[in-house]
């Protein structure tokens, strides 16, 4: 019989969700729905469940999404979103977790930095995939 997985969740990935609200056009109509819809996710999770980026993680993401910008030939805009996924990825590292996410293209290069950190990916409409190996962790 297949073990429960605990999920983590970070305040980096609740500021992207909330980010998404500010981005919404007020004008539309669908828009109170969908910031409401997002606020529900986010206040879903529990926070007894939630880690917080320490300085040693931020300072290890720093250089971690710094490597990827020289690397990588990044610009601004693509620096500011690697420096996310590199907070993830050290907090994961960190606790013992796995970054479970479809970028493929970030997280695999940051694996590549740092082979001590573990992601699984997954791709929409593997639902069952990912609950296969989310039981294997």
């Amino acid at each position: 019989m297949p073990q429960a997985t605990e999920a983590w969740h970070s305040p980096v990935k609740e500021a992207e969700l909330a980010a998404t609200c500010g981005l919404l056009d007020p004008a539309h109509s669908q828009t109170p729905e969908i910031i409401e819809q997002v606020a529900a996710v986010i206040d879903h999770r529990p926070s007894y469940r939630t880690i917080t980026p320490d300085r040693e993680i931020w300072r290890e993401a720093g250089v971690l999404s710094g490597t990827l910008a020289r690397t990588q030939g990044y610009g601004r805009e693509q620096r500011r979103r690697v420096l996310n996924d590199a907070l993830l990825f050290a907090s994961a590292r960190k606790y013992g977790c796995a970054v479970l996410s479809r970028n493929v293209r970030d997280f695999d290069l940051l694996q590549q930095l740092d082979p001590s950190g573990r992601v699984m990916f997954y791709k929409l409409g593997a639902e069952e995939t990912v609950r296969q190996n989310l039981t294997r962790l």
